[in-house]
């Protein structure tokens, strides 16, 4: 495998945008994540039904997978207190496996944004995988997007270790204040944050919704978004 090399590159990113309620309680034994906020069109798939609203306070299963329409977002939290923000126009598959009180977890985006605080683990890495890439994370903060033709890892704080899936699969630690930009042939570039970035991180963590009404002459425009 090679290593990543760092390139000087400027991607555009779209600004995304995210959602509300707080629950504290943790799910039941054999559950292995709760979710503590939905807002707008969030659903799931739990084994072989079909896709239902999620609602707060739903307790996550091994294998659920969770899908956001626009401007809608679901909070995710373990058991060892790690959390998800799952947002808008997002699909992912959870998978957890417990061995005793550790629990082993993996999250697929299939496409769309998530950012995540991650406790630092104690056996097993908590892992992102993506059509792109696989990003291993001991405990750290940032945001990982998927895609069918490129990836993206943004680490805030501590390291990840990021593996393309594709061409010389390449791999390497990419440190706080970097990011690393993965296609699908397998090309890689690794780069300090740019203010695109940044935004994206900074928007990634919006979790409250606001809602402004405008006055018109044909009814009340109505405006959600999201804030700190």
């Amino acid at each position: 495998m090679k290593k990543f090399k760092y390139l000087l590159l400027l991607i555009p990113a779209v600004m995304l945008l995210p959602a509300f309620v707080v629950y504290n309680s943790f799910p039941p034994a054999e559950s292995v994540a709760i979710v503590t906020k939905t807002v707008n069109d969030v659903k799931y798939k739990s084994g072989g039904s079909g896709w239902s609203d999620l609602k707060n306070g739903s307790a996550l299963q091994n294998s659920d997978e969770i899908k956001t329409g626009d401007k809608s977002l679901a909070l995710v939290k373990f058991t060892d207190n790690s959390v998800l923000r799952v947002r808008d126009n997002s699909m992912v598959k959870i998978f957890a496996e417990k061995t005793g009180k550790n629990v082993s977890k993996t999250t697929e985006i299939n496409s769309g944004t998530v950012g995540f605080n991650v406790t630092k683990q104690d056996q097993n890495d908590f892992k992102f995988n993506t059509p792109t890439l696989v990003a291993s994370i001991r405990g750290t903060g940032g945001l990982v997007q998927g895609g069918d033709d490129q990836g993206l890892v943004a680490i805030e704080e501590g390291s990840v270790f990021v593996e393309a899936i594709y061409g010389n699969r390449q791999t390497g630690m990419v440190p706080a204040g970097t990011f690393v930009y993965i296609t699908k042939e397998g090309d890689v570039t690794v780069l300090p944050f740019n203010n695109t970035i940044q935004n994206l991180i900074n928007n990634s963590k919006k979790t409250n919704v606001k809602k402004l009404i405008i006055k018109t002459d044909s009814g009340d425009l109505i405006i959600e978004y999201f804030v700190d």
